[in-house]
């Protein structure tokens, strides 16, 4: 006989009852009590746990029953049923979880049913990675395996290292590295490699690691989230491949603020070349900044791409090679997958330093000329005054005696004039040199 530990009759019921007993097989039915029917606490149940569920219904709508067959049940059983049909579907079900049990402990795993995420979307591959003894064991797959790489439960499991097998030749390397971070307690940031489905065909995929700590903070293992980019990845060579044959500077940027493509006419002008500028950040490499832009009060275009999903357009300065400031002019465009979600920024940049260089001379030129014109007009107004200035003292030197005191104070007068008059003739030259 089966042991049924215990019944229930609701959605929130059967996750509960799930979550403190852990069995090994759930006999769900579509239509349930409560706001959260059979397909919905299926769904829950399957985010956290590896169990098993025979979906029982007496509704045999092909939309239903396809809506209820994305949860991955083993089996449904449609009602009414006869006892022997229950029996023999159930004895499948647990035989079938009982070897994937032996499969493991045969390959020193241990099967961890609780799969601590919080990610919803089925076509995403999550698995489980522990750390033993400095050697890494992937102890658990979710369904999601299949949607990514084409491999069941079944086959990952019988293959402990079929996860290494499948990823492209050269891209091993990259997985390597990034597992020896795991293995050295390192955070590791989300990679990106290629891997070799089982129908043959080539695929990009993103590995996202996320740290999972014991009580006293140790790090024991990661959860790991792995997507399918292809699309993405064949949308930006596609772009790549246009922006490397045009003049104007472009530049992508991803949502951890990485460089992930930058054309030929950018490397030109500032002097750098992809290694000293691809996977960096883009603040450290345009700002020289160890934080993002808006963390230090400048105005940041990629930030506003991802949080406003609005294009920008900006005046800046960047750093070229041998720290040489660039003025630019930016533009910001959001780049969205196919799902229209926002996965890269593109950013346009037009050199402005020689135009800016040409309009600080201009402004230049045009204050001289100003100040040239102010020069001649205060000089005229001057030498208006001096003359009548002169022409006195001139006066003034004939009907004086030579013999008299004033004499010597009129010849003052007069030389003093004279070299004011020439500073006059100074600032008039100056005037019309600026004309």
């Amino acid at each position: 006989g089966f042991n049924v530990p215990v019944v229930v009759s609701g959605g929130e019921a059967a996750i509960s009852a799930t979550k403190i007993l852990k069995p090994d097989l759930i006999l769900m039915d579509i239509k349930l009590e409560g706001d959260i029917d059979g397909i919905k606490a299926a769904e829950k149940i399957k985010q956290s746990y590896e169990v098993p569920i025979i979906f029982l219904t007496a509704n045999t709508e092909d939309d239903l029953l396809e809506i209820a067959s994305e949860t991955g049940p083993l089996a449904f059983i449609i009602k009414p049923f006869k006892a022997k049909d229950l029996v023999a579907n159930v004895k499948n079900a647990l035989s079938q979880r009982k070897t994937i049990l032996n499969r493991i402990e045969n390959g020193s795993f241990a099967f961890d049913k609780e799969f601590n995420n919080s990610v919803k979307n089925s076509a995403n591959y999550i698995y489980t990675l522990e750390v033993r003894n400095s050697y890494p064991f992937i102890i658990q797959h979710s369904y999601g395996c299949i949607y990514v790489t084409g491999y069941s439960l079944e086959e990952y499991y019988s293959n402990p290292v079929l996860y290494y097998e499948i990823i492209y030749k050269d891209d091993k390397q990259i997985f390597i590295e990034n597992i020896n971070k795991m293995l050295c307690r390192d955070l590791v940031e989300p990679f990106e490699y290629r891997i070799v489905r089982k129908d043959g065909s080539v695929r990009w995929v993103r590995n996202i690691p996320i740290p999972r700590h014991d009580a006293n903070g140790e790090l024991f293992a990661y959860d790991g989230l792995i997507e399918d980019i292809t699309e993405r990845k064949v949308s930006e060579e596609f772009i790549k491949n246009i922006l490397q044959a045009v003049d104007e500077v472009f530049v992508v940027i991803d949502r951890d603020y990485k460089i992930i493509s930058a054309n030929r006419a950018f490397y030109e002008q500032v002097g750098m070349n992809s290694e000293t500028v691809i996977g960096k950040k883009c603040y450290e490499v345009f700002h020289k900044l160890s934080l993002p832009c808006y963390k230090t009060g400048i105005s940041c275009g990629v930030n506003h791409i991802f949080n406003m999903g609005t294009s920008h357009a900006a005046d800046c300065h960047y750093h070229g090679d041998n720290n040489n400031q660039l003025h630019v002019e930016t533009k910001y465009y959001p780049l969205k997958d196919i799902s229209g979600n926002i996965v890269s920024a593109i950013v346009t940049i037009l050199d402005r330093t020689e135009k800016k260089k040409l309009e600080e001379q201009l402004f230049h030129s045009q204050k001289m000329e100003v100040l040239g014109q102010f020069a001649s007009t205060v000089a005229h107004e001057i030498n208006n005054y001096l003359a009548a200035m002169t022409t006195y003292a001139q006066i003034l030197k004939m009907k004086i005696n030579k013999n008299s005191p004033l004499f010597k104070y009129v010849n003052q007068i007069i030389l003093s004039s004279e070299k004011i008059a020439g500073l006059t003739r100074n600032l008039i030259a100056f005037g019309k040199k600026q004309e």
